[in-house]
């Protein structure tokens, strides 16, 4: 099975946390109300629309930075938050975790108890090597989970229930949150909270390596599938191979499973989406420090921008007022997607409502990775390839579908992601 002896303190300390803070709104740490949408929304605002993109700062001095003028419940709950993102990783000592949850607690200028049940080393030890990504992506990480709480919390207290009652609900629902295929953190969530239905594994690479190689699949096949398919699968390849052993004690980190997918850990096809984004990632750093360097008078909005906040967000709102694809018009569940990158644009790019299209977040990932995009003269959609179409097809999405007519400025824009961007454009440069 998935849960080790080990587990038992981190898993009681996550049903208790799903008792105070998901269902009942309080604190871990204190009774105070702070697990509420309003509180969440503060944070969103002051930690996700207030980046600090400096590159000489470590994350919690920026983050101190970030939440200076914030209100005291603010700051416990992002303290809290940070509390449960540490739980999963074996890679960080319990005592690194306590001194990083308590200086962050401290910032309020209120008393902390460090010898809290919570803090205790058989809670922190961790369950899964998270790797160096997850701390070093741990802004997007903690952004992420700020907008999925924000999500949760939005929801009536009826529809929060049956969001945490199974596993498949929980993860079907996550499906539509930004984000949400290439964070570690939407797999460390589930598992701490189904730990019986939900692998420990938090690599989105792995996972997808281990269902590639027991179930014969291309990597073409396995790019396919949704996350909370991709967690069905693990499972029942767990359980048939729990029956084909004779022993329930089983790990894919563990032989004689490890073997069988981390021969092909290394084949190229594999990381290619973690490459594509590692490119893009060093693009974005790149233009950050190019806005740095410049020291703008607009530096905030410019930076913003990048991930569809601010001054862009609002300047979009003009032009645009709802996805074109999918008709949604509720804007906190679509991304304010650039046409033309953000970390190709000139300053005046950057924040252009033109230069922009509200998506949802599914749709977003592939128009921004240009496995679709849309004519700009007819506002045709176009897919790459014949699996791009079959994905749109399961999401109940017309290949044949239209978006209109684009204005003209707009247009401008769609040409340079029809032409440098799309995937099928075979002259793409």
């Amino acid at each position: 099975m998935s849960i080790q002896p080990r587990d038992h303190s981190i898993l009681k300390a996550v049903e208790e946390w799903k008792e105070r803070c998901l269902l009942n709104s309080r604190g871990v740490f204190t009774d105070s109300r702070t697990w509420n949408y309003a509180t969440f929304e503060k944070l969103y605002e002051d930690f996700v629309e207030y980046p600090d993109a400096s590159t000489d700062k470590s994350f919690f001095e920026k983050l101190k930075h970030q939440l200076g003028k914030s209100q005291k419940d603010t700051i416990r709950l992002a303290a809290e938050m940070l509390w449960f993102m540490s739980l999963a990783s074996s890679n960080v000592s319990p005592q690194r975790k306590r001194l990083n949850i308590t200086q962050v607690w401290k910032w309020t200028g209120d008393g902390f108890d460090e010898n809290h049940k919570f803090l205790q080393d058989d809670v922190l030890h961790g369950y899964a090597n998270t790797g160096v990504s997850f701390n070093t992506n741990r802004w997007r990480e903690l952004s992420y989970f700020i907008t999925v709480m924000m999500a949760f919390f939005s929801e009536k207290p009826q529809k929060r229930e049956e969001l945490l009652s199974t596993a498949k609900t929980l993860a079907q629902w996550l499906e539509d949150i930004e984000d949400t295929p290439n964070r570690q953190f939407r797999n460390v969530l589930l598992f701490l909270l189904f730990p019986k239905k939900i692998e420990r594994v938090t690599s989105n690479n792995q996972r997808k390596l281990i269902v590639k190689a027991f179930e014969k699949m291309s990597s073409k096949e396995s790019n396919k599938l949704a996350c909370w398919e991709v967690d069905e699968i693990l499972l029942s390849i767990r359980k048939r191979e729990a029956k084909r052993l004779g022993r329930k004690d089983i790990e894919f980190y563990l032989s004689p499973l490890r073997e069988v997918w981390e021969k092909n850990s290394n084949d190229k096809s594999d990381v290619q989406d973690e490459s594509e984004q590692q490119k893009i990632d060093e693009e974005e750093e790149a233009k950050r420090k190019e806005i740095e360097a410049q020291n703008p008078k607009n530096k905030k909005q410019l930076i913003d921008a990048r991930r569809g906040h601010g001054k862009y967000r609002a300047n979009l709102s003009l032009v645009e007022n709802k996805c074109r694809v999918t008709g949604m018009s509720e804007k906190k569940f679509l991304t304010a997607s650039h046409i033309k990158p953000w970390r190709r644009c000139d300053d005046k790019e950057c924040l252009d409502g033109n230069n922009g299209l509200w998506l949802a977040p599914h749709i977003d990932r592939l128009f921004d990775r240009g496995w679709i995009t849309f004519d700009y003269s007819s506002g045709d959609l176009l897919c790459a390839n014949n699996n791009v179409e079959r994905a749109l097809e399961q999401w109940g999405i017309e290949p044949s579908t239209s978006i209109g007519t684009l204005k003209k400025e707009q247009a401008h824009y769609m040409k340079y992601h029809n032409e440098q961007l799309f995937k099928g454009n075979s002259k793409k440069k």
